[in-house]
């Protein structure tokens, strides 16, 4: 990392950008998101929110840090909150799953850079909507009756912890009710690797499954692979990073603080 900062910092803005405009022709090759993050460095002048893959645990984080000192640049990075406000309708019995998801999803935040931490408020009673769910405006039927026992605050995002009906074949959804993303876990079919909710936040937050182009967008957003967070589930495959740009669009999601 030393290295390549050194490297990066010495080429000129225009020939950097260039450089920059070709990742997504190479976002296969090895290293792809380790360069990401130097060149993020380079153009911000300072540490990006998400540390992808190993940086941090092998020390290239730090390596990037002392980079920034030596240029008179501050390396400090401000960790937010993504606020959540969990609901779980009465049909439900799998009551352990949103722990489990919980857990996953700040381990791995952690482990990629510990910029964001999970805040969450679990509603203390099931919402009783009584129905199995197979169609998206269930959603706003939930939340409608959510709503008779307590308020939901506008900068929580909203996951709701339901039955889906069988024979549709999901982990979980990000929908929408009164105008805002929700999340809905379906939890009668749990993802082994467990980062379903942190998936699905993703979507909320407006990131496509990595390496997709975002609506409107000529390009992939990302160059992340079949271990990132935002891939499409594959069996026995685990989704434990994230990378630069990822972070970038999370942290401007209307739930995080």
């Amino acid at each position: 990392m030393a290295e390549m900062l050194n490297a990066l910092s010495g080429l000129p803005k225009a020939l950097l950008d260039k450089l920059i405009q070709q990742r997504f022709a190479y976002r296969s090759m090895f290293g792809m998101e380790r360069m990401e993050y130097a060149w993020t460095v380079i153009r911000t002048r300072k540490l990006p929110l998400v540390a992808p893959g190993d940086l941090a645990q092998t020390g290239q984080v730090q390596d990037a840090a002392n980079f920034l000192k030596r240029a008179g640049v501050s390396s400090t990075v401000t960790q937010s909150k993504i606020q959540l406000m969990v609901f779980t309708e009465s049909l439900v019995t799998n009551r352990t799953l949103f722990d489990e998801l919980r857990q996953k999803a700040e381990e791995i935040l952690k482990s990629q850079g510990d910029a964001f931490k999970l805040d969450v408020v679990v509603h203390p009673n099931d919402v009783p909507y009584g129905e199995q769910i197979y169609l998206g405006p269930q959603f706003q039927e939930i939340i409608d009756i959510a709503k008779k026992a307590t308020s939901i605050p506008a900068d929580r995002l909203p996951v709701l912890l339901v039955k889906v009906r069988q024979n549709i074949d999901i982990h979980g959804i990000a929908g929408e009710a009164d105008g805002r993303r929700v999340v809905a876990i379906n939890t009668d079919e749990p993802n082994p690797d467990r980062a379903t909710l942190l998936h699905e936040i993703g979507h909320c937050a407006g990131l496509p499954h990595s390496n997709q182009n975002a609506p409107g967008k000529p390009s992939p957003l990302d160059v992340g692979n079949d271990f990132n967070v935002m891939a499409e589930r594959k069996p026995n495959v685990a989704r434990k990073f994230l990378n630069v740009v990822q972070g970038e669009v999370l942290a401007k999601a209307y739930f995080v603080k």
